[in-house]
């Protein structure tokens, strides 16, 4: 189970925040692009730590 962006402390909040950006870069670019080697460091962190499933 995933934790609420509420319970996250400052640095979880940090690395889901960049996820989101880089994710939403990502889809609503034209054509949508592959994920690039950031976002999935920062997916492997979040998993890592439990904030995502």
């Amino acid at each position: 189970m995933s934790k609420k962006y509420d319970e996250m402390n400052d640095a979880e909040k940090l690395i889901m925040d960049y996820l989101q950006v880089y994710a939403f870069k990502r889809v609503n670019a034209n054509p949508p692009t592959e994920k690039n080697a950031v976002e999935i460091v920062l997916e492997e962190m979040a998993v890592r730590l439990n904030l995502i499933d």
